[in-house]
């Protein structure tokens, strides 16, 4: 964290310019920016670094900045006051253990929301497929609480990249089997499909297994991330 410092008062200001630049041009400057207490808390708890900035007035130690600037990196309406620059970690190969599978996930609030029910059930290997939302997307850096700074994320993969996992493939669908009877291995991926379409027929073609949740009523289907949470609690129990 960033130790106290002079009151940041000017746009000409170094360290506002490049704050901004990466407001404006995202994760292709290497860094992110995160908003809120909430997500100040969980960072601290993953034991992440980062710097701190916070408004003027604010009781939290932390560079200091004049409201008008402050406001003008934030993205939402009423920020709290608080804001975190941290850098994006590098991709690297997958650890041992289960692989959350997001393919074509296209609201990044649902995006955000897998990302962190993956952490809470200690899935920590994302594979996220051409046709998903950028993981560093802001509203999935807010709704993940930072989660996805956390995670071991592969973006933009291919069919191919899926499979090489070398893993028990199993995709959350309609007409197959009920999840809640099966057992799963210890290394498996799941797949959550898009919103309006599902899983797409190419993955459907690869060897696997479907998933079903069975409803009482005649829903049409769950939300995604309402799915993948149903089904990663289960799949991750002891």
């Amino acid at each position: 964290m960033s130790r106290q410092h002079q009151v940041i008062e000017s746009k000409h200001n170094n360290t506002y310019k490049e704050l901004l630049r990466i407001k404006q041009k995202g994760s292709a400057t290497g860094y992110v920016l995160l908003e809120g207490e909430r997500a100040l808390r969980q960072l601290e708890a993953d034991g992440l670094d980062f710097e701190l900035f916070v408004r003027q007035g604010e009781t939290i130690a932390g560079q200091v900045m004049n409201d008008h600037l402050f406001e003008k990196l934030c993205a939402t309406k009423s920020p709290q006051g608080v804001l975190m620059k941290l850098t994006i970690p590098p991709e690297k190969a997958f650890d041992e253990g289960p692989v959350l599978v997001l393919d074509r996930i296209s609201d990044p609030g649902n995006l955000g929301t897998l990302l962190r029910t993956a952490s809470a059930f200690g899935i920590q290997n994302i594979l996220s497929l051409v046709g998903s939302v950028d993981v560093y997307n802001d509203k999935v850096l807010r709704s993940s609480l930072g989660a996805v700074l956390s995670l071991n994320i592969r973006q933009r993969a291919s069919l191919d990249d899926l499979a090489a996992l070398y893993r028990p493939l199993f995709l959350a669908d309609f007409g197959g089997e009920d999840f809640y009877g099966l057992s799963y291995p210890e290394n498996f991926a799941l797949v959550i499909g898009n919103e309006a379409h599902g899983v797409s027929p190419a993955i459907k073609e690869l060897p696997s297994s479907v998933l079903t949740i069975p409803m009482v009523n005649a829903m049409e289907s769950l939300n995604a991330a309402v799915a993948g949470a149903i089904l990663m609690q289960h799949m991750m129990r002891d």
